[in-house]
Formats: C-alpha cells, structure tokens, sequence
C-alpha cells in the first residue's frame, strides 16, 4: 500500500507550524525584555531582577516544548508511513528513505532548495598560486539508493569554508604539490535552537591533489600516469597515445615545466587537431580508476608562445575517446575547455568540477584535443594535469578539492569561498531540522523550477 502523502505532509505541516509558534515565541521574549530593560537603569534595575535572572530558564521552558514536537513529529513519521508499508526498522531513517521510495515511484515533489557557490578568494599573503573548489552537485542515488533527481545536495548549510594550509614541503613527509590542508565550515547549532541552521561543523583533512601522483583512485589522488609530462620518449610522452598528430612535429617535449622541467607542447600547423588519449585501467596507459556517481575536478597548466592556438582546448574523461561523460549537463559534463583567447604567456591554472555517471565504460579513455585544427605556428604548453574524485565533508555536505598552481603552497595559505542555500524549500528544511537530514545523507525530491504538488502551504 502506497504512503498517503496528503496525510503525512498535513500532519507533520502542523507540527512544523506549532514549532515556528514556539519559535517566534522565543525570539518574542528577547525582544520584549530587551524593550523592558530600557525603561529602567542603575538602581532600579534590582526592581526586575528576577525577571532578568529567569530569562533564560523561562525560555528554556519554551526548548522542551521545541524537543516535544521533535519527538510527535518523529512517532508521526515512522507510524504513517508503517501504517502504508511495513519498513524493515521503526527508525527514522528507514521511514525517510521509504517516504522518498513513495514519493519517487508517485512523482511528488516538494519545493527545492537552491545553492549558490560564491567565487574563492585567496588570502593576500598566500605564497601558492592554485585554488579550492567546492562541489554543491548532488549524486543520483542517495545513501538508501534511491533517485530523488534534486540537482544540489538539499542539506548543505549558508556558510563559508575555509582551507588552511597546515603542513607543506618542508615537512619530511609532504611533497611538493600536496600540502596537507584543513577544510572548515561554520560553528554547527543544535537543529532546535533559534539560529539554526548556522553552519555545518565539518572539519576535514586533505591533501592537494597533486599532478605528481601517478594511477589514483580515491578523493584527492590523480588518476592520470604521466600527466605531469616529465617522461617522453622521442618527443611521445610516456603513458599516452597519440591519437592524431605526429611526435616531433605536432607533439614535443617542451622543456619548460610549469612546476617541473618539462610539459607537453602542441605545436599547430593550421590543418591538424592534433589528439592525445590515456586509456584508465590499464598498464600501458593508466592503472587509475574512476568510481561511479561522484563529483571530479579536472585541472591543468598552460600557456602559448608564438601565437594562439585559435580553437578551444579541451581536456576530457569519455567513455571510447570521443564520447564524454555526462555531456550536456550542467555542472556533471566532464570536459574542461579553455577558449583561445583566455590563454596567456605564462602558465595559469585552469580548473572545473564535473561528475562521474552510474554507469562507466571498463576501458574509460582521458583525450586532450582542441575543437578545430590549430593555427599555423601556434605553440601551446600543457602541464600537471590531474583529474580526481573531490574529498566530501561530510554526509549531506559538498564535497571540496585543493589544487595546485605553478607556485607550491606554503604553510599558512588560505582560501575562503562563501556557500549559500537559499532555504526556499521550507518542508525540505523543516525535515532535515526534524529529521536530521543531513547526517542520514537523505532529501526528499525537490523541484526547484516550480511546479512542485507537496506545497509548503501545509506547514499551518
């Protein structure tokens, strides 16, 4: 028998509705008091002394009433949804993850939640030249395996993240090119209190992912093998094939590294694309490997002397050479362009995030090529590729990447970048304070576009 969901959502609106009661109760009293205490001063101040001495307590008071509905809300949810289908446990996950089942299999939707990701800023003093990114893209499956289609993780908090370089190469047993940082929200509240939700509380440890890290598979490690093109042989670089293009004419060693002493030089001659492909998951390419629906960065160096190329360059994960990954999503495609006219005369980094899909081919090929034949006398430098699985900060949070410039990072070099969810989803956000969302890894399916059939005009 399918969740009745007019039933539940009436039910738990009401009980979100008396909460924002007991909230704006709350927020009531500080106001009041505080219009009290102005209407008197020094001395007789004594004369409403309990009045201040109780302020708290009595507002505490208004805390049990918060833990009260928690509690009514929680027994609502596992009994409705029992009641309809028997779930295998009376806990709170498993009657979220079936309410989502049930929602899902009967297209109901509640208003979605929006997150922005602002730009990074680079502390002034910084001495390394990368970045930090931060990745808001929801996977399709969800912890309980289902497919609510929400395109930003639901849960994460308005907050701003920081990363803190905490040891670089001058410790014994940090590499250059993967200084270890600390990734770090905002003071996490409890979900009941007034001035939730405050931030997410998460603290986590990563590496930069460096380019000098050879066959990865997990968060922050290069899947790539010779993607800092320091190994050549004849003018063809070790780990790769030329697809099109001719060693020594097309493809060069440069070198010139943009942190080492060589890179990989494309030279144009106004009638060739010139392509180069790495084959994952084998010897004579790469033995990296790419793990299913999870968010990536794809970076690298470069540069051009002479001229311009003229065509964009790309750097893509496909599944036969050609065909990319999630091509044509926002925010998913794995494929990182960089227009012609955005290059310059000294190496800059460029960086995007993508997405892995659920399905991967068993012999997924990474392919540098441009979108046209490149210029006659075009000299473009390619360095410290690195594609990788980007580190999460915890379940129903985004997931974050450090990367590395020309310059390394030094101990003391910090990002900041600022994360802001609109909250507009109103049942979305009263679930995950209810509920604890976040912590399970679930959200209930959300349409952000408009249209949604579960309104948050319930919560009355």
């Amino acid at each position: 028998m399918a969740v009745a969901h007019a039933t539940i959502f009436a039910r738990l609106g009401r009980i979100f509705d008396h909460f924002a009661s007991v909230k704006a109760y709350k927020d009531t009293l500080d106001t009041e008091i505080a219009d009290t205490v102005t209407n008197f001063s020094g001395a007789d101040l004594d004369m409403i002394g309990l009045l201040l001495r109780n302020h708290e307590i009595r507002k505490s008071d208004a805390n049990g009433i918060g833990g009260d509905l928690q509690a009514a809300a929680i027994k609502t949810l596992i009994d409705t949804v029992d009641d309809n289908y028997s779930i295998p446990n009376r806990n709170t996950y498993e009657a979220v993850a079936e309410l989502i089942r049930q929602m899902i299999a009967d297209s109901k939707t509640v208003d979605g939640n929006t997150v922005s990701v602002g730009s990074t800023s680079a502390n002034g003093s910084n001495v390394g030249d990368g970045t930090l990114v931060f990745s808001e893209v929801a996977p399709v499956l969800d912890r309980a395996n289902n497919r609510p289609g929400n395109i930003a993780i639901q849960t994460i908090k308005s907050e701003t993240i920081t990363a803190r370089c905490e040891e670089d190469s001058t410790a014994r047993t940090t590499p250059e090119g993967g200084e270890k940082f600390k990734v770090f929200g905002q003071r996490a509240e409890d979900p009941l209190h007034e001035d939730w939700p405050q931030g997410s509380g998460s603290r986590v440890m990563v590496s930069a992912a460096s380019p000098r890290v050879n066959g990865g598979r997990g968060p922050g490690k290069n899947i790539l093998h010779n993607s800092d093109f320091e190994e050549f042989t004849s003018n063809d670089p070790d780990h790769w094939t030329i697809a099109t293009g001719t060693a020594g004419t097309h493809v060069l060693a440069a070198g010139a590294g943009g942190t080492q002493s060589n890179a990989l030089k494309i030279v144009g001659d106004g009638s060739t694309n010139p392509k180069l492909t790495q084959v994952l998951r084998t010897t004579a390419g790469s033995l990296g490997q790419l793990n299913t629906d999870r968010p990536y960065t794809i970076s690298f160096l470069a540069k051009y002397a002479v001229a311009r190329p003229g065509a964009t360059l790309r750097v893509s994960v496909t599944s036969d050479g050609s065909t990319v990954y999630n091509a044509g999503t926002v925010g998913k495609a794995m494929q990182l362009n960089l227009l012609s006219s955005a290059i310059t005369t000294s190496y800059a980094l460029y960086s995007t995030k993508c997405f892995t899909p659920l399905a991967l081919s068993k012999n997924s090929t990474v392919t540098i090529d441009f979108s046209t034949n490149v210029d006659n006398t075009a000299q473009v430098f390619i360095d410290n590729i690195v594609i990788a699985q980007m580190t999460p900060m915890g379940n129903g949070l985004g997931s974050v990447q450090v990367i590395p410039g020309a310059t390394a990072f030094r101990a003391g070099d910090e990002f900041t970048a600022a994360i802001t969810n609109n909250g507009e989803g109103a049942i979305q956000q009263e679930f995950d304070r209810f509920f604890g969302m976040q912590k399970s890894g679930l959200a209930l399916p959300g349409n952000t576009a408009g249209g949604e059939n579960i309104a948050d005009s319930l919560i009355s």
